[in-house]
């Protein structure tokens, strides 16, 4: 991985083990990216580069299981992962992305579609730059973390993140140097949920 100056955001938990990846300006719903992972604790991490075309700029947005980074006294950081295959892509006006725990999200809007609707279109607004979390309902299982890069409109890749044993979280990538440098040809180790259930967020 690029020698980005990486920080480390509070734990998303991934609970039921499907991670779900989308653009996020009106919350998480339409199109998006869920794969399935080993649950438990991940660790959002966003990279910026300080020699980019805008230095400091938001060149990474990465969740990765905490198993694979080690403990806060032997913290190994996102060097000690590696880029897999592309899982698909992040099309997006504003350069935005979260990732959160879909069927957790799913199960809690399926009990309020109308609120979760309405939340949605209120995410942008409530948005902290560069970073944050939102919550749906102030419920605290089903935590949003996002991300806004300054890279603008594009389309950018979601690619898996490998450990020593398989995927153990994915990236959306921002930075023109990585999104050049990702081999689109590369055989994904994660498994993509096609038609993740339930699909309450597709069909709002």
């Amino acid at each position: 991985m690029e020698a980005l100056d990486w920080l480390h955001l509070p734990n998303l938990e991934v609970r039921s083990g499907i991670l779900g990846v989308a653009e996020i300006r009106d919350g998480p719903s339409g199109e998006l990216i869920v794969v399935e992972l080993e649950p438990g604790s991940y660790r959002p991490c966003v990279g910026t580069d300080p020699e980019g075309r805008v230095p400091g700029a938001i060149a990474s947005f990465c969740a990765v299981h905490e198993s694979v980074l080690g403990g806060w006294r032997e913290r190994r950081g996102i060097a000690a992962v590696r880029r897999g295959g592309v899982v698909g892509w992040v099309s997006t006006d504003i350069a935005t992305a979260g990732f959160f725990d879909h069927d957790v999200l799913a199960e809690l809007a399926a009990r309020d579609a109308e609120v979760f609707e309405q939340w949605c279109a209120g995410f942008f607004a409530s948005m902290s730059y560069p970073h944050g979390f939102g919550h749906f309902g102030g419920d605290g299982r089903a935590p949003v973390v996002y991300v806004q890069s300054s890279a603008g409109a594009g389309h950018y890749p979601v690619v898996e993140i490998l450990g020593d044993d398989g995927p153990v979280g994915l990236e959306v990538a921002f930075s023109p140097a990585i999104v050049d440098s990702v081999d689109v040809s590369r055989d994904l180790q994660v498994t993509r949920v096609v038609e993740p259930s339930p699909g309450v967020l597709q069909e709002i």
